[in-house]
């Protein structure tokens, strides 16, 4: 692809991240997400890989890159129309914490799936004993109400039954409503763009754009790590306690830095605690890319390219 072509393409579609956050934000009822911006975007291919992204929240880097595929393989692609989004707040499922609830939209382009819209944002309350959904607790259902991958708008409408059996064990009902409509309208506004984008530039699909930026990304991100002195680096810290018992976490990880690649090893760390301070894999993942992505050049996208280099 003509580089110029190429670089306009790859700044339309973070631009398209970037509207898609400033319409979430602007739109919302929350403080969590109105004002504090606990919030991420971001436009995906066909198969969940991230291609561009707006993270206001560092711990969101990567995020979707790991809650997005899990979830249109658990849901199945083939159950979505037009106008469909589905949700969820899963841990088990790919998620982070249960506040945070990820909306996920096909993006149709000539009656075929051309690409997804996904947002991530901080909701004020999702049930649970304590106001806030957040407290020393030593289960998950304690936390609040468990969204498994269900599909929240139906046709572009916010499907009443799955919603109204959410509003009806939370607090906020105001502030949800208004948080969950503008998740929905974040993402149509990245479907009308990737349309304009694909229309504009006369593409059969994304397909072959993506297949150029990841090799792009990865080509760079493979440079900037190999610049990094090879060997094995360990450190541990601790947490003063797990908010049920006065015993300290202990975190420990080895990174091995290896033919351009980096290999986090946490086994070394506690197991998991009866309590609400332990790690999900996504927030793992999106602690580690962050992380590395401090080390590396600040340009380098955050895509799937950038991620696929770090186990």
């Amino acid at each position: 692809m003509d580089p110029i072509r190429f670089e306009i393409i790859r700044q339309a579609m973070d631009s398209a991240a970037q509207e898609m956050c400033v319409a979430l934000y602007k739109s919302a009822y929350s403080t969590n997400i109105k004002t504090r911006l606990d919030l991420s975007c971001a436009v995906l291919d066909r198969d969940g890989r991230v291609i561009g992204q707006s993270a206001a929240m560092p711990c969101h880097i990567s995020a979707m890159n790991v809650t997005v595929p899990e979830s249109l393989k658990i849901y199945g692609p083939e159950n979505l129309e037009r106008g469909d989004q589905i949700a969820t707040n899963d841990p088990y499922q790919g998620a982070t914490h249960l506040n945070d609830i990820v909306v996920i939209a096909p993006i149709f382009h000539r009656d075929r799936i051309v690409a997804y819209a996904a947002n991530l944002a901080h909701h004020v309350d999702v049930g649970g004993a304590h106001a806030g959904s957040l407290a020393a607790s030593t289960e998950i259902y304690q936390e609040g109400l468990i969204l498994p991958i269900v599909k929240i708008a139906r046709r572009g409408r916010l499907d009443t039954d799955v919603y109204r059996m959410f509003a009806a064990n939370i607090r906020a009902k105001k502030e949800i409503a208004g948080d969950f409509r503008a998740q929905i309208a974040a993402n149509v506004i990245a479907e009308r763009r990737i349309c304009e984008l694909i229309d504009r530039f006369e593409l059969p699909d994304l397909d072959g754009y993506v297949d150029e930026l990841f090799a792009y990304t990865a080509d760079r991100t493979r440079r900037a790590l190999a610049r990094l002195p090879e060997g094995a680096y360990e450190a541990e810290e601790f947490e003063d306690d797990d908010g049920i018992t006065d015993e300290p976490i202990r975190f420990h990880v080895k990174i091995t830095v290896l033919d351009g690649r980096l290999h986090f090893d946490f086994s070394g760390s506690d197991p998991q605690r009866a309590s609400s301070m332990n790690a999900t894999f996504t927030q793992t993942f999106a602690a580690r890319a962050y992380v590395t992505g401090c080390l590396v050049d600040r340009d380098i996208p955050d895509n799937d390219g950038f991620f696929r280099f770090i186990d």
